[in-house]
């Protein structure tokens, strides 16, 4: 389980798909279903058992569903799932991603869709702080 989540305890996807009771929320109007063991690492979801759950989902029950997928890779599902989601965003880890990785991945998402978004997280700011007074 992520940090942001300190450690609360996490229904497996499976488990709030098959729930006969409301699920947990892990903090207000946040629900978290995980893919897997949450003190795991990543988790990978094979695109078999994605279609197997993909039924369950009702989108009525939440206003937004959010899959935070594996990265982009060649082996990765990730690529095959994206065509089945309304919107792809492609989180970009700033001084970590290299630049031709993000384009390669960035081509291949928008190969099988048009509604992808790229952000750029924790990126730093090389310029100095007197530079960005505002006086």
């Amino acid at each position: 389980v992520h940090p942001f989540f300190n450690g609360r305890p996490a229904l497996s996807l499976t488990a709030a798909l098959q729930a006969q009771e409301p699920i947990p929320s892990a903090a207000d109007n946040l629900y978290l279903a995980t893919v897997g063991n949450g003190n795991a690492g990543p988790a990978q979801l094979g695109l078999k058992k994605f279609f197997d759950l993909m039924p369950n989902l009702k989108a009525s029950d939440f206003d937004y569903i959010i899959f935070d997928m594996p990265p982009l890779g060649q082996t990765s599902p990730t690529l095959g799932m994206a065509g089945f989601m309304d919107k792809v965003l492609l989180v970009v880890e700033g001084e970590k991603t290299g630049r031709e990785t993000v384009k390669r991945g960035y081509e291949a998402l928008i190969a099988g869709r048009d509604n992808i978004s790229v952000i750029f997280n924790k990126g730093r700011s090389y310029v100095p702080d007197w530079l960005h007074s505002d006086s």
